[in-house]
């Protein structure tokens, strides 16, 4: 399983909440772009932006996580066309390869999320026969000045796994005035798994003291005892 890098085109099959349907995708390089890209969003004028906190910032086996990722309208119109739902902007996450449909990325999403709508979908096969797994996070509609920020928390399976980068980038329209704005890349560095600290019991300042005392004394009456033996006579023969 690595990051998904196909650059090529195919017509694949997604399923999402069960339903399973066609659509024609486009993958560039390193990231699923989705033909939709282009439509979605806004029907006015709506500069979007992106960006992203992890923590921690270094992750291994069996770590936890929390990710906030805010969505930002920079104006002057809203971040998306009513006519589409509530959830009618959303972000996509670069995608993952996988061999096999029951492939899994390193981490996976857990729960409580707030503040969007989170959707997993496989995607394929393509060409070379693997699969994609592609997050996809809904945001209701942001009116100009207004952020909103999704939290959710992502726990690395108990295996070893190779530093890795992704990104978020907004489903932008072609009325978005800035989309230099509209990625945030972040990277994933495997690192030693973090452990829980041992705690050290509180010090008994009184009762070493006392301790201290204690053998402080047993060295003195020693000493006195060993000053006051009777001097060994030694007699000439």
């Amino acid at each position: 399983m690595s990051v998904l890098e196909v650059p090529t085109k195919g017509r694949s099959t997604f399923w999402r909440g069960g339903m399973r349907f066609a659509q024609t995708l486009c993958l560039a390089g390193t990231a699923l772009v989705l033909p939709v890209v282009a439509t979605a969003g806004t029907s006015e004028e709506a500069d979007l932006a992106v960006s992203v906190s992890v923590v921690p910032s270094v992750f291994g086996p069996g770590s936890r996580g929390t990710v906030a990722l805010t969505l930002h309208n920079l104006g002057p119109g809203p971040s998306g066309d009513p006519d589409m739902g509530v959830f009618a902007t959303w972000v996509f996450q670069r995608g993952f390869r996988l061999e096999v449909p029951s492939d899994r990325p390193p981490y996976e999403i857990r729960g409580p999320v707030s503040g969007c709508s989170i959707v997993e979908e496989i995607v394929g096969p393509f060409v070379d026969l693997s699969f994609g797994l592609v997050w996809t996070y809904y945001f209701q509609i942001l009116q100009p000045g207004e952020s909103r920020t999704c939290t959710f928390q992502i726990e690395f399976y108990p295996r070893a796994f190779d530093s890795f980068d992704t990104h978020w980038r907004t489903a932008t329209s072609p009325t978005d005035p800035n989309p230099n704005n509209n990625r945030v890349d972040y990277r994933f560095i495997f690192g030693a798994p973090y452990v829980e600290p041992i705690p050290v019991p509180a010090t008994n300042w009184q009762g070493l003291s006392l301790l201290l005392v204690g053998m402080g004394g047993l060295a003195f009456a020693q000493r006195r005892q060993v000053l006051r033996s009777p001097p060994v006579r030694v007699s000439a023969e």
